[in-house]
């Protein structure tokens, strides 16, 4: 590597690097800010306030989810040779006319759908209301897209904490005021719109062109699949909930319920500022194969290296963490518990893999292992397992689904950047080593002293992740220097 190219790499990944910290930081004070302002509210409103919005947001999220087609994420992946004034005008103007279309075709019809089947007249009105960002996000999807092209997530993130806190600061209000349930629609509709309105003022927006229809019929192209994926996502999503419900009962989905929340969320939360930062970068580097590739091993490791402490603990130490945390009556997760811990530890190894496939112009391929592997191996795993095996049969299914889910994308990941078996294999080394030490160090300790409360629990975990960081970092300290050097600034 030349000097120049030296530098422009450690700038690239200095960038890359702000990006994910920015990103991170942002999502943690909305997490922060979202739990405060739950708790405020939850004193001021009536549980069925919260009843009545959850009911309204399935209908909502999957509308928002289906509605914004890809057309940000097309953008974000063209090439700077071949982006021009053209498509970002002939986004803009798609994106927004989809948004009037869907709120006047779909929501509008859909509104009165969802009051009757819930039997709640208040939700026609409250769907409306939530369903607002459908015409609002389409104004600034052009300047995210120019954003996140451009890495500057310090800007995205900074408008989306401060969105976020005006959004708390109105609900509050409104829910002081009597509002009701309308306190927390507003919250939700200020964000959006603010978020909006900000980016709108403060950055670029698409320049001044003409529409064209083959441009748009390409970034709906790409979209389309990107659109197909997100769907089957959801559907995987809510598949296990919905299939668990109804054949087991209210109870025990409660409890797959906080085994899921367990296992998930913080693996979600991780992969979600990931993902943010990675897919930008990735299409910046969708030609240069070797340095994309090096890009997605990393998230691999830094995924694996900071989500499997937290799932070894909740595997080894599922019964006394569910009972003593949660109540003897939840012993019924400590089963899936285990099962979505191992099914979670499988999910993270994939890194960033859809990601990768559509920055270098690959949707399809995400595309057809969602669909494949969430109406071919999930839901049916799923009918399967929970009829004869109950939670345990709804573990083992998600746990399939995730593996078939991850050699899948690896073939396809195998044959477009090139990523092998072993690459893999060694991105995982070190947390599969310092992993195997944690477990063994809590299997003994729970034989030595028989664990009796959440206290001395905590404490055998914190012991185990003390084992884990004594066995990792030295395992991982040359690149952890490696990057700070990186990350200086010239």
């Amino acid at each position: 590597m030349s000097r120049a190219d030296g530098s422009s790499d450690r700038s690239f990944f200095r960038r890359v690097f702000r990006g994910t910290l920015w990103k991170g930081g942002g999502l943690i004070f909305a997490n922060i800010a979202s739990f405060a302002t739950k708790l405020i509210l939850a004193r001021l409103l009536a549980p069925e306030h919260f009843g009545l919005v959850g009911m309204a947001v399935v209908f909502t999220g999957l509308i928002q989810t289906i509605e914004k087609l890809g057309i940000e994420s097309a953008l974000v992946q063209r090439r700077d040779q071949e982006l021009n004034d053209v498509d970002l005008y002939t986004g803009h103007i798609g994106a927004i006319a989809v948004g009037i279309g869907f709120y006047l075709f779909v929501v509008i019809p859909g509104a009165p759908g969802v009051a009757w089947f819930y039997e709640e007249p208040e939700l026609t009105a409250i769907v409306l209301v939530l369903a607002l960002p459908v015409l609002i996000r389409p104004f600034a999807v052009v300047t995210r897209s120019l954003l996140r092209r451009d890495l500057r997530f310090k800007e995205l993130a900074k408008v989306e904490m401060f969105s976020t806190f005006v959004g708390a600061i109105v609900a509050i209000a409104l829910a002081f005021g009597g509002a009701g349930v309308w306190a927390l629609v507003a919250q939700w509709v200020v964000f959006e719109l603010l978020q909006t309105v900000i980016l709108r003022l403060l950055y670029p927006s698409a320049p001044k062109s003409s529409f064209s229809p083959s441009a748009l019929k390409r970034i709906l192209v790409f979209g389309g699949y990107i659109t197909g994926q997100r769907i089957f996502t959801f559907i995987s999503k809510q598949a296990d909930y919905l299939i668990v419900g109804k054949l087991v009962g209210a109870a025990s989905l409660g409890a797959y319920a906080i085994a899921f929340l367990l296992t998930d969320a913080i693996r979600a939360k991780l992969m979600a500022v990931l993902r943010k930062v990675l897919y930008p970068t990735y299409s910046r580097l969708q030609d240069d194969l070797e340095r994309l590739n090096r890009y997605y091993l990393g998230s691999i490791r830094v995924n694996t290296l900071l989500v499997a402490p937290i799932l070894c603990a909740l595997f080894v130490y599922s019964e006394p963490l569910l009972i003593y945390g949660f109540g003897e009556e939840w012993h019924e997760g400590v089963a899936p518990l285990k099962l979505l811990a191992v099914a979670a530890f499988i999910h993270v190894i994939g890194g960033t893999n859809s990601d990768a496939l559509k920055a270098v112009d690959r949707p399809d391929l995400a595309f057809k292992v969602k669909m494949c592997v969430s109406m071919g191996v999930m839901v049916p795993g799923l009918l399967v397992g929970v009829h004869y095996w109950g939670l345990v049969g709804a573990g083992a299914a998600v746990i399939a689904s995730k593996t078939v889910s991850r050699l899948a994308f690896h073939w396809f990941l195998r044959t477009t950047i090139g990523t092998t078996e072993a690459q893999v294999l060694r991105a995982v080394g070190p947390t599969l080593i310092a992993t195997s030490c944690m477990g063994v160090t809590l299997a003994v300790l729970q034989a030595q002293w028989s664990l009796e409360s959440l206290v001395q629990t905590m404490g055998f975990v914190i012991a185990g992740g003390m084992v884990y960081l004594a066995v990792a970092l030295p395992l991982v300290w040359g690149e952890i220097q490696e990057m700070r050097q990186l990350v200086k600034t010239d």
